[in-house]
């Protein structure tokens, strides 16, 4: 795809699918569901072979606050 094509619909549903996902995440860890937050970061592993540098923290803090409950 060149700079001046737009994004097809596959690329615009998979952006969306990753977007819903760290989505999820974030709610079940506001939620004090840390257990499930990781779990979503684990899915989104799976499906794209990793996960934003960003929420590399956040999983070691959730995977903490899964262990002190």
């Amino acid at each position: 795809m060149s700079a001046t094509e737009p994004p097809n619909r596959h690329d615009q549903d998979r952006e969306w699918a990753l977007d819903r996902t760290l989505a999820w995440a974030e709610e079940a860890a506001r939620n004090g569901d840390y257990f499930s937050a990781v779990r979503w970061l684990d899915t989104l592993e799976a499906i794209d072979g990793g996960i934003p540098v960003g929420y590399r923290d956040r999983r070691r803090r959730w995977l903490r606050l899964t262990q002190v409950r």
